[in-house]
């Protein structure tokens, strides 16, 4: 994790968190991190096209020995697991590269994970719960991109019923409008 200020011309970052893992650890929260339901999410690039859901209560967020991550068996586990454990991963089928954005939607009542693959499709998901499991596969379009952000705080009026999204690679960024009309 990182904390970011404001410094006199360039906003400074600095690493504060302790998660870094070495070469056999899950790389922890590398796809997306939340803070919701008084935990910090941390979603992370597991087993091909699946990802790892760790999450620690917010007063332990920089405590590295206080994570649970879950497995697919839908139980919480302690510690940060290897790289390699594909005991651990989300319920339900999501395609990611390891790519991707999270979000509580307060229009649709939901948690929308959004997720690309390597330039190829944007994708999103719902949950009731920032873990899963997810469900629908909503491609929004193909040849996207890389990295896929969504920008919950660019939405009118806060009820996140029209989201913007970007996405790019080193020719530009392209911006999305997404508009539900549920």
């Amino acid at each position: 994790m990182i904390r970011v200020t404001p410094g006199t011309k360039v906003p400074i970052a600095n690493l504060t968190g302790p998660l870094i893992t070495g070469p056999e650890g899950l790389q922890v929260g590398l796809m997306t991190v939340l803070k919701a339901e008084g935990y910090i999410y941390v979603y992370s690039n597991g087993e091909p096209e699946n990802f790892v859901v760790g999450r620690a209560k917010l007063s332990n967020a920089f405590d590295a020995t206080k994570y649970q991550f879950l497995k697919k068996t839908e139980t919480w586990v302690t510690g940060i697991p290897k790289a390699n454990d594909t005991s651990y991963g989300i319920q339900g089928y999501v395609r990611s590269s390891g790519q991707g954005s999270i979000m509580y939607s307060n229009y649709l009542k939901k948690y929308l994970l959004f997720t690309g693959a390597y330039g190829y499709y944007m994708n999103f998901y719902t949950s009731d719960t920032p873990y899963g499991p997810w469900s629908g596969r909503y491609i929004l379009t193909v040849e996207c991109g890389y990295e896929i952000n969504v920008h919950p705080q660019f939405s009118p009026g806060g009820n996140h019923r029209i989201l913007y999204i970007s996405s790019g690679a080193q020719d530009g960024i392209t911006m999305y409008k997404v508009e539900f009309k549920y």
